[in-house]
């Protein structure tokens, strides 16, 4: 089922298609801890429903060692750029307009900082529009829809995920499950917990997003320290053999309850 932001927003259709499918479901199977509450707000009986998260495959996403990801790195064009990454649609609230507001602070700390943005959407005129406002567009890149930012995630050295409202994001966990130290806003807890394995930071607040992003900079420990904390939590969490034999084990019970 679709995050709750999004079943808000179309609350009419989802009712409507819960009412057809109520009497012939047998289980409502959730992302998250908060759609569950939502659920059994909706009168669908707890019983009814499980949670079982989005799931990556942890041995493709990984981080790579130093010599490979400064080889990769050279061989993608950025040779000694210290890289930030978002990875996610251009909307509104994923609070683009506040990550470039808070890089034009970083770039004067930082020279050879870019920030790629991965993903497409209905604000990309817009976005480009800003950056060319700005000053920084040559440390901006716009790289579009891709199959897979597996190589993003091996070079970079930040994940960014400014957004108001967030699931169980897969771009999260697939930076995560690379050794990223990631900055995010209260929107991604549980998954991320603060100076553990990520920062975070009040949503829709360039400065502190900013002062977030200075502080893994500047600090090459505590960058390690979030990357190897948030790769073993999506490893003991999140990995897909373990997501996958949790959906193997609810249809098993399925068919003997059949």
């Amino acid at each position: 089922l679709c995050p709750r932001d999004i079943l808000k927003e179309n609350k009419t259709k989802f009712i409507s298609f819960v009412s057809l499918i109520l009497k012939k479901a047998d289980v409502f199977v959730v992302l998250t801890k908060e759609m569950e509450s939502y659920l059994i707000e909706e009168r669908i009986p707890k019983k009814r429903i499980r949670i079982i998260p989005n799931g990556v495959d942890t041995k493709i996403f990984k981080p790579l060692e130093r010599e490979a990801t400064i080889s990769k790195k050279t061989a993608m064009g950025y040779k000694d750029k210290r890289i930030i990454l978002y990875v996610g649609r251009l909307v509104q609230q994923k609070g683009l307009f506040f990550l470039l507001e808070a890089f034009k602070y970083i770039c004067k700390k930082y020279l050879d900082t870019i920030l790629l943005l991965v993903g497409i959407g209905p604000l990309l005129k817009e976005l480009i529009d800003y950056v060319d406002s700005t000053g920084v567009k040559e440390k901006v890149r716009f790289l579009g829809a891709l199959d897979s930012p597996l190589d993003f995630f091996q070079i970079a050295d930040i994940f960014v995920l400014p957004s108001q409202q967030e699931g169980i994001t897969v771009a999260l966990l697939e930076a995560m499950a690379c050794g990223l130290p990631c900055v995010v806003t209260e929107a991604s807890r549980p998954i991320v917990q603060n100076k553990e394995n990520g920062i975070i930071v009040p949503f829709a607040n360039p400065e502190a997003l900013s002062s977030a992003i200075l502080e893994i900079l500047n600090d090459s420990r505590l960058a390690y320290f979030l990357g190897k904390n948030a790769r073993k939590l999506v490893v003991e969490n999140y990995d897909i053999d373990m997501v996958a034999t949790r959906y193997t084990h609810l249809f098993e019970s399925l068919l003997e309850n059949a």
